[in-house]
């Protein structure tokens, strides 16, 4: 079985599979400390069909006028609470600290912006 931040078990019984999913992928395309980066700026970040964003309540499309942060597959996505979204930032950053100690303070000084 693959090394990977979070274990899916079934999208059926998880709400948050996408999420996790996400985190998952840009974990094993190479592009997590790019995404944690953009994501704990507020920025979000997209990665071939996978993405994740926040609200912006100066776009004039309302889609973008939302509460919490949104993550999302091709056309599926599910909104969690940026609280949630801290947690599972978190998780993975830990998760990769432990297999990539030379980046750890690298991580460690993006997370400050959540702290």
């Amino acid at each position: 079985m693959k090394d990977i931040p979070f274990k899916i078990s079934s999208w059926r019984d998880d709400p948050h599979w996408m999420v996790k999913r996400f985190l998952n992928y840009v974990y094993e395309q190479n592009v997590l400390i790019d995404a944690l980066d953009q994501i704990t700026q507020r920025h979000g970040f997209d990665y071939n069909l996978e993405f994740c964003f926040f609200p912006d309540r100066n776009n004039p499309n309302p889609i973008y006028h939302f509460e919490g942060v949104t993550f999302g597959i091709c056309d599926d996505e599910v909104i969690i609470t940026e609280a949630e979204c801290w947690k599972y930032v978190r998780e993975v950053a830990a998760f990769y600290i432990a297999r990539n100690k030379a980046d750890a303070a690298t991580v460690t000084m993006i997370l400050k912006r959540i702290a």
